[in-house]
């Protein structure tokens, strides 16, 4: 289906493939199975049928790379509830909030890496310079130099 896999950003098999479609408010890509409004489905799992095929009752797509956005076949495994579940312990995601588990680069919508919010505190530039370069929000880079976003990284 060439429509779907022109709206993925397929790199290397290694890397994931980010979905540059729509997101949802769950952090999943969606994407239009149907003629009518409603009828979509999670990109990583229109990713997962295209390549592998149907995807059994009851069953979920999970991500090996933990990265909702992600449609790269080879990042996905079929598994229940449980198994997911039991995936995110043994990598030590589980947390008290999501918020904790998705913060940073991992978050679904990230627009910044670790990387750049670190070139942006050693940008000895203006804000205004630094987010004509980036093509981001005055107020994103303000609160990345000022620390009052991306915290956890120094």
């Amino acid at each position: 289906m060439k429509i779907f896999w022109s709206k993925v950003n397929i790199q290397d098999s290694s890397y994931c493939w980010d979905w540059k479609g729509r997101v949802g408010s769950s952090g999943y890509g969606n994407f239009r199975t149907g003629p009518r409004k409603g009828l979509s489905s999670g990109a990583h799992r229109v990713s997962w049928e295209l390549t592998y095929g149907p995807i059994p009752k009851g069953i979920q797509v999970c991500h090996r790379c933990d990265r909702k956005i992600c449609c790269n076949p080879k990042h996905l495994f079929l598994g229940t509830t449980q198994d997911n579940h039991d995936d995110k312990v043994s990598k030590d995601r589980q947390a008290k909030g999501e918020s904790v588990v998705h913060r940073g680069e991992n978050h679904p919508r990230a627009k910044l890496t670790n990387e750049l919010v670190r070139k942006i505190r050693s940008d000895p530039r203006s804000v205004n310079e630094i987010s004509k370069d980036y093509d981001l929000d005055r107020s994103c880079i303000s609160k990345v130099k000022n620390f009052k976003s991306w915290t956890h990284i120094k």
